[in-house]
């Protein structure tokens, strides 16, 4: 049989053909008709036939409803919304039209419309679970999450074998923040549907969640069984290894994932994390510039800023050359200029403007003030460095070192101890290297010699590494000594 609507060798469209064309108001020979067209994938055809029939049936309910699924079929959804709408008129009571409706609407992002059409058809069917979901899923798009997750909960309980339902339950729960909920409905949603991809990507999302690392991977596994070409399934994959710290894995699956979709950010991304936690700057600084022209001002200086505080200053410097040349500024941005050119010595001109301009802005970002404090401090004005760090909503342990140096410098050391301590004492903050530095100089200068060789190896095992700091305090230095570490 040829592929085109001309084939004379199909039989039934020959048959059918014949009989519209004898009598083209019959509706039954007509319907069939374009129900074969439709079949078959001829949509145009099968709608030219719906609009001879609907001329001489205009209010017939079956035949516009099938005429407005066949043109959303071809995604003429104007058309499929004109005859939805016309079946909601001159049938109200029935729910076809009113959930057809509503489905355009969701589709065309008209969500007001959409909920309104999907509320009439659960007045008439408060059970109605499909609707209770396309309800649920235009309340999760208004971002009313909690209307929606009652939504989905109650669709799997009105119909608890409803795939979908869980699976949207699961959605909300893990956007909620509830990551063993989310387990609970995806795990239920794969009962009754092995093969659903996105339920197994996102259960393993939600073990992630969990810290179940082992079980996040074999679901991304499995899913990535049922669909090889999702790019995503591959950094979820890395972004786990990376959490094991099983980097050279997790540099593999990245790598697949920019193979895969080299035009789309997370891979890039994920790539950038992994060199980062490797230490390997070269990769870190490479996978930057492949994004640098969709990355925006927040993601450049925070790049800038992690190669600084690296002390790989040639490397922000280029990367910050390379943001100007794309046209990228802004407050963030500027700030990190105006580090370079402090630190380069070549452009005093340009950082003492920069300073001048960033400081009066009303409402800094944290990085923005973390970079006038550093600036500020090291030009000499200690008071106004202090001011810009308390100003921070989140102080880093570089921003809270310059605050504990700068009590010392004004021989506020008890009230400097206090707060270093205090900062250690915090969860995730005991490995602070630069904190245990500054007990031992604090030690140091107290003659307590023992607590200062304490702290110092505890400093060393955190991994300290300024050994010019060190060489600057005479104390420290014997009790280096002491302690048999090569600065070399």
């Amino acid at each position: 049989m040829n592929d085109t609507p001309d084939s004379t060798a199909d039989e039934t469209l020959s048959r059918l053909r014949a009989a519209i064309a004898d009598n083209p108001a019959d509706l039954d020979a007509g319907s069939s008709l374009a129900q074969h067209y439709a079949d078959l994938g001829w949509y145009n055809e099968a709608i030219e036939v719906y609009r001879g029939l609907i001329k001489y049936h205009t209010d017939n309910f079956s035949l516009l409803l099938d005429y407005g699924n066949t043109c959303f079929k071809k995604q003429d959804l104007d058309e499929a919304r004109s005859a939805f709408r016309k079946l909601s008129v001159i049938s109200p009571g029935r729910i076809e039209g009113w959930n057809n409706l509503g489905i355009v609407q969701l589709t065309t992002q008209d969500n007001g419309a959409a909920i309104q059409s999907f509320k009439k058809v659960l007045e008439l069917e408060p059970d109605n679970a499909g609707a209770l979901l396309n309800l649920g899923n235009c309340y999760d798009r208004e971002g009313q999450t909690q209307e929606a997750s009652a939504l989905f909960l109650k669709a799997t309980t009105v119909k608890p074998d409803y795939a979908d339902a869980w699976f949207n339950l699961g959605n909300s729960h893990l956007a909620a923040g509830n990551a063993a909920g989310a387990v609970d409905a995806y795990k239920r949603a794969l009962r009754l549907q092995r093969e659903f991809p996105s339920a197994l990507k996102n259960l393993g999302v939600a073990y992630e969640q969990t810290g179940a690392y082992d079980d996040a991977l074999d679901c991304y596994t499995k899913a990535l069984q049922l669909n090889k070409a999702d790019g995503g399934l591959y950094v979820n994959l890395g972004n786990v290894a990376t959490k094991k710290k099983e980097f050279d894995q997790a540099k593999q699956w990245y790598s697949t994932a920019v193979t895969l979709s080299p035009r789309e950010m997370p891979g890039w991304m994920g790539l950038r994390h992994c060199a980062l936690a490797k230490g390997d700057i070269e990769a870190y600084v490479k996978s930057t510039i492949a994004v640098l022209p969709r990355l925006d001002e927040a993601a450049i200086s925070e790049s800038v800023m992690v190669l600084r505080e690296l002390s790989h200053f040639g490397e922000a410097d280029d990367l910050l050359a390379r943001a100007e040349a794309q046209g990228m500024t802004g407050d963030e941005v500027d700030a990190e200029r105006m580090l370079a050119a402090k630190r380069k010595g070549s452009g005093a001109g340009i950082a003492a403007s920069l300073y001048k301009r960033l400081r009066t802005l009303t409402r800094p970002s944290d990085h923005v003030l973390t970079c006038l404090a550093l600036f500020a401090y090291a030009n000499g004005r200690l008071d106004d460095a202090n001011g810009f760090a308390r100003r921070c909503a989140a102080r880093d342990a570089t921003l809270e070192a310059m605050l504990w140096e700068g009590l010392i410098e004004k021989d506020m050391v008890d009230e400097a101890e206090k707060a270093i301590r205090s900062y250690l004492g915090r969860s995730g903050n005991e490995d602070c290297p630069v904190a245990w530095f500054l007990l031992a100089k604090i030690s140091a200068t107290r003659q307590q010699t023992i607590d200062s060789r304490t702290c110092l190896a505890r400093a060393f095992e955190c991994g300290f590494s300024d050994f010019d700091k060190i060489a600057a305090e005479p104390a420290l230095q014997e009790i280096l000594l002491s302690l048999k570490i090569d600065p070399s």
